[in-house]
């Protein structure tokens, strides 16, 4: 992890966490046919969203603000470029651009699950409400039922593609840090310490 771990970071570590538990939910959700692990796999999906969104905005910031301890923007920006090239810098590198690759990923899967919210909620309604129920007193099927399951699957792929994602974002930090720390060993005679990479 280097020197410290940043904020940002923790925050793409804690994404991580939360999109490995989000198929393993599922898949209890499934097998056990409990509800509340379906819940918790939607919770984790938002809080996994909310993460890298904060993770992502946070590196802009650095950018912005030139906060030249992060490797990151230390190695991709400059003090003597325009704030619109600034913002740019958070996808100059590898690690930059994955994480702009699942924040973009997670926030379409946001926007989704809040769509799903309110479908839910409208035939939860309209159960309520005796809309959904036919002239021999029988309630009818969600109508929503079958898309349901398919958007679980989805979700699981989705959160499957994101860990690659992060895990690569991740990888590429930490080994392009490491590379610089070996050619200043080499060109210097010594070991200069480089501010660690962080998100």
């Amino acid at each position: 992890f280097g020197e410290y771990m940043d904020i940002g970071t923790i925050l793409i570590w804690i994404s991580l966490l939360l999109c490995i538990a989000v198929p393993l939910l599922t898949v209890l959700h499934y097998y056990t046919k409990e509800r509340y692990f379906r819940i918790f796999a939607i919770i984790a999906t938002l809080a996994c969203v909310l993460a890298i969104t904060i993770a992502y905005f946070l590196l802009t910031y650095y950018f912005l603000t030139s906060n030249f301890d992060i490797h990151y923007v230390w190695y991709n920006s400059s003090n003597s470029v325009e704030w619109y090239l600034k913002i740019t810098g958070t996808w100059a590198g590898q690690e930059g651009s994955l994480l702009l690759w699942v924040w973009i990923i997670l926030a379409v899967l946001g926007i989704e699950e809040f769509i799903q919210f309110r479908r839910r909620r409208k035939f939860q309604r309209s159960i309520n409400t005796d809309e959904n129920v036919d002239e021999n007193d029988q309630v009818k099927e969600n109508p929503d039922s079958n898309s349901i399951l398919t958007y679980d699957l989805t979700r699981v792929i989705v959160m499957l593609v994101v860990v690659v994602f992060l895990i690569l974002t991740e990888w590429y930090g930490h080994s392009q840090n490491n590379a610089l720390l070996g050619y200043a060993c080499l060109t210097t005679g010594g070991f200069f310490s480089l501010p660690s990479m962080s998100v």
